[in-house]
């Protein structure tokens, strides 16, 4: 990061940044030099929540992040679903990184599976962007573009 600062090059890590290695230097550092996203036209920090029990870790990282002087909308979040964990925890994440923190989370269908019908209309809903989730609920947008899974988009809300 010395390096970056003192030639004044633009930063892009957009790798997945593992938030379990996030300390109060590494992230005032990370802050004090802003990567950018890959078209060089937004500050972004991309961070990575495979698995779901490293909520904690994230959890701890992202405030970390924050407290350094982060916005939540300079951090994107890549979210593996259909791999190990359920829809329900897979709704918790977007939850937990958009509801609380203000980070865009990025879902990421494991080996890009298109048999699960309701993975595929969550991905959709997501990474379209926050304009799509500030303006309709996923309940509404499964009312619209996927009737099938309106029931258990239901009861996750």
């Amino acid at each position: 990061m010395e390096t970056v600062r003192e030639n004044d090059w633009k930063l892009s890590i957009t790798q997945g940044y593992d938030l379990r290695c996030v300390t109060p230097e590494k992230a005032a550092d990370l802050a004090d030099g802003k990567p950018w996203n890959l078209k060089f036209t937004e500050k972004r920090l991309y961070v990575a929540w495979d698995y779901f029990y490293i909520e904690p870790y994230v959890r701890k990282g992202i405030e970390t992040l924050l407290d350094a002087g982060f916005k939540g909308r300079e951090i994107m979040c890549y979210c593996l679903v259909g791999f190990n964990t359920t829809h329900q925890q897979d709704y918790h994440r977007f939850k937990v990184l958009w509801g609380e923190y203000g980070v865009l989370p990025f879902i990421m269908r494991y080996n890009l599976r298109k048999d699960d019908k309701f993975l595929n209309a969550f991905g959709r809903y997501i990474n379209r962007g926050p304009a799509g989730y500030r303006n309709h609920s996923f309940v509404e947008y499964c009312d619209e573009r996927a009737p099938r899974i309106k029931a258990e988009a239901e009861a996750l809300s």
